[in-house]
């Protein structure tokens, strides 16, 4: 059985012209293809953006084989391949960068005990309702019932650590206590989805305290990648390199590029959205861009090598 798939060509030109974008998401999407290679276009040229279900994300310019980055880091080729890029990056303080910035994400094992004091995290019993939820379903429950979860000098605030305290408690006579002890403890099970709750808008750090506000607008955000740990995150940047680098299709990835991706609206094509959500995870934690920015390339110039995500992606837990 044949597979139609809509193929919808687009000019690149030094003049483009992000004005003449009409409202519709859609056109918006195709558009940064010209738009983003106005940022540092030396001509003209065209890209075609093909729709295909069966592809990780567009496809601009010749279309390129399914990535296939997960067995690629497994394989015999990467262990062969990580010396000359180590080397490759050694030329450009790569290691040194990855060392200074990867400190808090890389090759640390989940510790059993918590960074805040001696509540060791009981992994206990499998619980036959909160270990069925979904992670938006325990975001939308520890929403619900954040003033539990918070200290009493700052209501506003819901901490790790009272999360960590409630998760020690035994269960008693109060149903809404013995609730809320359930879910702590589901929680402490998912040391990722606890990154993610407590990940700082804009660094992407993790800290120990998130407003409820915020919290509440990442209940709300519908970017399936918002749970996504920065090694994922960066193995997606992998993944999509074609698509994403200078000229979708050149040697680096230009951050002003992801940054323009970011801002657009969904579109509809499942293919480009996930291209968008990848743009949007990555512009959203600086921290990491930071990293990537200098790690196997100039520091500082706003552009990732494949061989630095390549590099990173291999030196992170």
């Amino acid at each position: 059985m044949s597979v139609s798939t809509t193929t919808v060509s687009v000019s690149i030109s030094s003049s483009a012209d992000t004005t003449q974008v009409n409202s519709n998401p859609a056109a918006q999407a195709s558009a940064a293809v010209s738009t983003a290679a106005s940022y540092h276009s030396h001509g003209g040229g065209s890209v075609n953006f093909h729709a295909s279900q069966s592809q990780g994300g567009p496809v601009f310019g010749q279309q390129q084989p399914a990535a296939s980055h997960h067995n690629y880091f497994n394989s015999p080729a990467h262990s062969q391949d990580f010396s000359a890029m180590t080397h490759h990056a050694s030329h450009h303080g790569g290691t040194q960068q990855l060392e200074q910035w990867g400190n808090p994400w890389m090759g640390r094992p989940k510790p059993l005990i918590n960074a805040h004091g001696p509540y060791p995290i009981t992994l206990g019993k499998t619980d036959p309702m909160y270990s069925k939820k979904s992670n938006d379903q325990l975001a939308t429950d520890l929403l619900r019932n954040a003033r539990a979860f918070t200290t009493p000098g700052n209501r506003s605030t819901i901490s790790k650590h009272a999360i960590e305290e409630m998760a020690q408690q035994k269960p008693g006579r109060n149903p809404v206590m013995n609730q809320n002890i359930r879910l702590a403890g589901e929680l402490m099970k998912r040391p990722d989805v606890m990154d993610a709750f407590f990940r700082q808008p804009g660094t992407g750090a993790t800290g120990d305290q998130v407003s409820i506000s915020h919290f509440s607008a990442f209940n709300r955000d519908q970017n399936p990648l918002k749970y996504s740990t920065n090694k994922q995150v960066v193995q997606e940047l992998n993944s999509h390199f074609g698509q994403l680098s200078e000229y979708f299709g050149g040697r680096q990835i230009n951050i002003l590029d992801l940054e323009y991706l970011a801002g657009l609206q969904q579109t509809g094509i499942s293919s480009l959205d996930h291209l968008l959500n990848v743009s949007k995870t990555a512009t959203d934690r600086k921290d990491l861009l930071d990293m990537l920015d200098n790690v196997a390339s100039r520091s500082a110039d706003n552009r990732i090598s494949q061989t630095g995500l390549m590099l990173a992606s291999y030196m992170m837990a």
